[in-house]
């Protein structure tokens, strides 16, 4: 900054006007300026109207490109402001507010950051996974979309943005990773059969890797990713860009009957819905009409329309032994694993939720 603008400043004044002052004397735009300070057009708008206070990330950022100190700028806030600790504190309540926010401990657990002593050290990594400069950023990139979207309100558990977010950004970093082709709506389609097919395999380690496999094949990339504390979600679905769409799966409920039934609903998404969208499922019964569809979707391939009306009318009776075979018989009628049937029947009140489980297949973490 010359000397001249720095006489010249007005303290009473928004920030924002030496800032507008500033880039006139540079012949510079606001987009110019907000590309520069690696801020959104909106929000930088909002900085130069007040509506956004300078904190200590963005004083930094205004001294950079500037050419003047971050305490300049942090002292025309408070000035404007009219608290002179206000500012600073609020940020730092702020941060740490967010860091309170996420689970942190598991992410450490769960290998997606490092263990870290100092709370600015957990800050950085914090952000850093989550590839942003500030926490006003993650809350305008995440926080602000997370509360927009296809997001269905458990009636059972409370779905916090922090720890969802935090799955879901595991998620599309591993997404980036993978090697798939574009997006084909058509070829995923075909491609159907050939995943309903793998429900047969009980070994996790085999149809895990060839749902990736065939679903990479059509620009989707399937991630499996244990949800840390405080998300309740089972299943997401969401374009990483154009030509890539992540289904994401946590096998929260730990058997095979709510695994698949969540995949294929993924899969319905994809298929039915837009490619804008993210729908993250929790096993709510608040439900809207794009999950009715993909409910419904997924109870047609694994139980195909034809034969719904045959498994309501399996007889089943006391003895666990002659429903177990009469199960397992329909199954093998229609290629599909007993787990699937039972889980049907439990949900649909023709089987007691606590019979026949034994021929779900069941998975734990390692």
């Amino acid at each position: 900054m010359t000397n001249t603008m720095t006489m010249n400043v007005n303290w009473n004044s928004r920030p924002g006007d030496t800032i507008v002052d500033l880039l006139e004397y540079r012949g510079l735009s606001i987009d110019d300026f907000a590309a520069a300070i690696e801020l959104s057009l909106n929000k930088a708008e909002k900085l130069i109207n007040g509506e956004v206070e300078i904190d200590l990330q963005i004083a930094e950022k205004l001294a950079d490109f500037f050419g003047s100190s971050s305490s300049f700028w942090m002292g025309r806030e408070v000035r404007y402001r009219g608290n002179p600790a206000r500012v600073v504190r609020n940020s730092l309540k702020s941060n740490q507010d967010w860091l309170d926010s996420l689970p942190v401990r598991d992410m450490i657990k769960f290998g997606w950051i490092k263990a870290s002593r100092s709370r600015d050290e957990r800050l950085k990594a914090c952000l850093d996974f989550f590839a942003v400069p500030s926490v006003p950023d993650w809350q305008e990139e995440y926080k602000n979309n997370l509360t927009a979207i296809a997001f269905r309100t458990s009636d059972t558990f409370e779905n916090k943005i922090g720890p969802v977010s935090v799955w879901l950004r595991y998620g599309i970093i591993k997404a980036q990773e993978m090697s798939c082709k574009p997006w084909d709506r058509a070829r995923l389609i075909s491609k159907i059969p050939e995943l309903r097919a793998l429900t047969s395999e009980k070994d996790p380690g085999v149809f895990i890797d060839e749902i990736q496999r065939i679903c990479a094949s059509c620009g989707v990339a399937v991630i499996v990713a244990r949800a840390p504390s405080g998300c309740r979600a089972s299943g997401a679905t969401y374009f990483v860009d154009d030509a890539r769409a992540l289904i994401l799966l946590s096998f929260r409920f730990k058997a095979d009957d709510q695994f698949w039934f969540t995949f294929f609903h993924e899969i319905g998404h994809l298929i039915l819905h837009d490619k804008q969208a993210l729908f993250v499922e929790d096993g709510s019964s608040v439900t809207s009409d794009e999950e009715e569809e993909a409910n419904k979707f997924a109870r047609n391939v694994l139980i195909p329309q034809e034969l719904f009306n045959e498994m309501l009318s399996i007889k089943l009776d006391a003895k666990e032994i002659t429903n177990a075979r009469r199960v397992m018989k329909f199954s093998k009628k229609i290629n599909i694993c007993p787990g699937v049937v039972v889980g049907q029947l439990q949900f649909h009140k023709i089987l007691p939720y606590n019979r026949l489980n034994k021929l779900k297949n069941r998975y734990e973490w390692q």
